[in-house]
Order: C-alpha cells, then sequence, then structure tokens
C-alpha cells in the first residue's frame, strides 16, 4: 500500500488517498470467496464446491468486492496515519473508492485534524485571590451529618414527618397507563432527601401507617423524552414509618466511627480535614480564573467530532460513578440505564466538555511552546503516589494504567504551573465606603 495526494483543506480538514496493489487486492478478495462459498450454489456442482472464477462468471466479477474492501479499510487507514504525519481526531469517513480494470484498489479517505492552537499571553496573567475565610459552620455541618449517618431507626405510630424514613409501595400512571420504571415495592425512602419527582415526597407527608393516597406530580422537562413534562400519579400505599434517633456527639461516638478517643480529638482532626479542602478549593477557584483568562487569549477551533467523543468520556465517567462497567456497555444503553436523555445530557455538559478541551489544547501548546519534558523520575513518583492514593504497590499501579496518558497529565500540570508561578495578584477591589452619617438636628 502506498499513500498519495495528501491535501489539507478548510475547516480543518484533510484528505489522503491509499492505494492498494492489485495482489494484495485479489488475495483479499479470494478471502472473502473462501468465506461464502459454503452459501453459494451453482447448477452443476455440490453446494460450496464452485470455483471462485465460475461464480465471479455467474454473478459478475464484482461479487466479493463489497466486503474486500471493507476488510482492507482498516489496513489502508492505519497506513495513511502512519504515513501522513497528520494528527487526527475522530473517526475517518470513506470519502471515495475506485478499483480500475486492473483491480487496484483507491480509498479516498477524509479526516478531522487535531486542532492548531494560537497562544496568546499565559505569563503575567492577572487575578484576584479568593477572599473567603474558612467558616467554623463547616465543622459544625459536617458533625450534624456524622450524627446522621450513624442515627438509629426507630419505628413509630404516627403520621410521617420530613426527615422520616418511610416504606412504600408505588405504582405511576400517566392518563391512567402504567409506565416502565414506574413500580416499586417496599421501597425505602427518607422524605425531605429529594430522591423522588419534585412535589412526591411532600405529598407522602401526614400519611399514615396503612393508609393509600393518589400523588399528583408533573415530571421535569429535562426528563426521559417519553415522560418530560407530562403529569403523572403515583398510587401509594404507606407500610411503615421510622424516624431517626441522633446519637450524641461524645467519646463514645468517637472511638465508634474513629481511631480517636475523644469527640475534641475526632473534632479537631474533622477541622484539618475540611480546613485542607476549603484550601485546595480556594486554589483550584483561583487556579480556574487563570486558565480561563489564558484561554480567553488563544485562538482556537474546537472540532465538534472532540466535543462529542468528550461528553461521551464525561458519561462513562458519570456511570463508572455510579457503580456501572460503561466499558462494556455503548453509549445508547449507559443512557437507558440512567434514564438520561442524550439532547439534555449534551446540553447540560456541552459547555463543561468545551472548558475541558480548551484547557488541554492551552495546556499541550504551552508544553510544546516551553518545551517541558515528563522524565522517568517524575512518571516513577506518579506511580507512587497513585499506589498511595489506592493502597496498592506502585509495580500493581504500572499494570493497569496508561503510561502515555499519565505522561500527558503530568506534562499538563508542568504548564498549568507555569501559569500559577507567572500570575500577578490583583489587587482586592476596595471596601464600600460608608455612607455618610446625617448630621442630627441641633436641638433649640
Amino acid at each position: 500500500m502506498n499513500v498519495q495526494n495528501i491535501e489539507k483543506k478548510e475547516n480543518n480538514t484533510a484528505s489522503f488517498q491509499v492505494v492498494v496493489d492489485a495482489d494484495v487486492f485479489d488475495k483479499a478478495v479470494n478471502q472473502v470467496y473462501i468465506r461464502n462459498r459454503q452459501d453459494i450454489y451453482m447448477p452443476g456442482f455440490r453446494k460450496g464446491k464452485a470455483p471462485r472464477k465460475v461464480i465471479e462468471g455467474f454473478y459478475g466479477k464484482e461479487i466479493f468486492f463489497e466486503e474486500a474492501v471493507e476488510d482492507l479499510a482498516d489496513e489502508a487507514f492505519g497506513t495513511g496515519f502512519a504515513e501522513t504525519g497528520l494528527k487526527m481526531v475522530g473517526r475517518p469517513t470513506i470519502e471515495n473508492i475506485d478499483i480500475s480494470d486492473e483491480k487496484v484498489l483507491t480509498y479516498t479517505f477524509g479526516v478531522v485534524l487535531y486542532p492548531v492552537v494560537k497562544l496568546g499571553e499565559y505569563r503575567g496573567i492577572k487575578a484576584k485571590k479568593p477572599e473567603a475565610e474558612f467558616d467554623e459552620s463547616r465543622v459544625t455541618e459536617e458533625l450534624e451529618a456524622v450524627r446522621k449517618r450513624n442515627a438509629r431507626l426507630i419505628d413509630v405510630e404516627r403520621p410521617a414527618q420530613n426527615g422520616d424514613r418511610v416504606t412504600i409501595d408505588f405504582e405511576g400512571f400517566v392518563d391512567e397507563v402504567a409506565f416502565d420504571g414506574g413500580k416499586g415495592d417496599d421501597y425505602d425512602l427518607e422524605l425531605g432527601s429529594g430522591t423522588f419527582i419534585p412535589g412526591f415526597e411532600d405529598q407522602v407527608v401526614g400519611m399514615s401507617v396503612g393508609e393509600q393516597r393518589d400523588v399528583n406530580v408533573t415530571f421535569p422537562e429535562e426528563y426521559t423524552p417519553e415522560l418530560a413534562g407530562k403529569a403523572a400519579v403515583f398510587k401509594v400505599t404507606l407500610k411503615g414509618v421510622q424516624e431517626q434517633e441522633l446519637p450524641e456527639l461524645d467519646d463514645e461516638l468517637a472511638k465508634d466511627i474513629s481511631d480517636f478517643d475523644t469527640m475534641a480529638e475526632y473534632t479537631d482532626h474533622l477541622r484539618e480535614d475540611l480546613k485542607k479542602k476549603f484550601d485546595e478549593e480556594q486554589e483550584g477557584a483561583y487556579s480556574a480564573q487563570l486558565m480561563e483568562a489564558a484561554i480567553n487569549v488563544m485562538e482556537v477551533e474546537i472540532p465538534d467530532v472532540m466535543v462529542e467523543d468528550k461528553l461521551e468520556e464525561q458519561l462513562r465517567t458519570y456511570a463508572s460513578s455510579m457503580g456501572m462497567m460503561p466499558m462494556d456497555m455503548t453509549r445508547d444503553e449507559i443512557l437507558k440505564a440512567l434514564s438520561i436523555d442524550y439532547n439534555t445530557w449534551s446540553s447540560v455538559m456541552r459547555p463543561q466538555a468545551n472548558f475541558e478541551l480548551n484547557t488541554e489544547l492551552l495546556l499541550d501548546a504551552i508544553a510544546e511552546a516551553e518545551k517541558i519534558e515528563v522524565s522517568e523520575e517524575d512518571f516513577e513518583q506518579a506511580l507512587k503516589d497513585m499506589a498511595e492514593t489506592y493502597g496498592m504497590e506502585a509495580d500493581q499501579v504500572r499494570q493497569y494504567v496508561n503510561a502515555d496518558v499519565v505522561k500527558a497529565d503530568l506534562s499538563r500540570r508542568k504548564a498549568a504551573q507555569i501559569i500559577r508561578d507567572n500570575a500577578i495578584d490583583a489587587e482586592p477591589d476596595p471596601a464600600p465606603e460608608a455612607p455618610a452619617a446625617e448630621e442630627a438636628p441641633s436641638a433649640e
């Protein structure tokens, strides 16, 4: 195979041709004949025994061409990918196929090129550091969450209240017809948690054990297409009510949930962790300002195919966080399992997808401009850090990670550090002046 007629076009696209020699194409045609001859009946021959020339003479010499062209397409594109030197994204398209009288096969492939970045000024960016201070209420809120996570559930004989754990049977109907996924038996629900459709939990409040009630709701517009925006009635039966008995924030609780002997020690440890997380959030917000400023002064056109690929990557990451195995599923299977409409997912996540792609392109361009290199020591340290995070040995981590992906991430981190190290802290906004006090009228 040989490559020819490489042509860059507008809109960051290109095309090239890959020519497949006649003997290579004929060999592929023969493989198709061997694969299919058992299913071809020819008069005068036992089934599967007819010679290729006889079949081609009867049906036409092109009978096996289409499959042979399909069989060779991946190899042909691989040759073009390797020899053109073009940096491509997404999947190629076959723009044309030509088979000469001499059985020379020529593919014309169309590809989208990796976007070219024109960097703006990324050193000396001015940005204001966040001025917020750590709020002690974060500790109080987390301690209350700890109490809730360790609460006892006690059966009560009274109408359900917000905060109670209730057990219900339910079945949903739209226009008096039951819909898929709208039925549940012995379902445990915390009232006020916002787990169900807006309005559902509020109408369960006040029900008593054994009571049946019609709960009327309207599905959100961003719900699955078959239910979005529709009114529904859920027939609900309340089967049990439990209230949460929260434990005291004492030393016994500290011993039960941690390695600390006293609640004071546990609280100090919690405060330290929350303060560290808060500082990381502040630094992250500052870094995001710098990144956005650098993005705003660079020039790049991101192909739609890259955005679509990023949206699918985000979807698979989300599915994985929900305990699914997205690598074994198609995109449509994931969407169905999560009850998500793709158009809704796309509209919500597209801004984030664009920001992530712009960030990656920016940092890759800076790494190239600054001639950033990732040493083997950097890579080994990254493996050690990952091993510590996941409680594994570095050699175990090495088996699961893609070295190129890890090194690309390290390169981007170094590029981001260049932006951060050369940033200029802008002066905070001046505090508003207090209005002048009105002069009190003098008493006469």
